[in-house]
């Protein structure tokens, strides 16, 4: 987006990005590819903490 941008075409670098977002998505999915998952921020049961 940025090159396209400065090359004066912003609308192409805006609908380039769009496309190669998508294609990583469909690309990480056939894969089977994904982030790990978040941690467990709950705080504990007061009976848990050994106090």
């Amino acid at each position: 987006m940025v090159l396209c941008s400065r090359l004066g075409v912003p609308t192409v670098g805006i609908v380039a990005g769009i496309f190669l977002g998508v294609a990583l998505r469909i690309v990480s999915l056939l894969r089977g590819w994904h982030l790990p998952g978040s941690r467990d921020w709950r705080p504990r049961a007061s009976r848990d903490r050994g106090s």
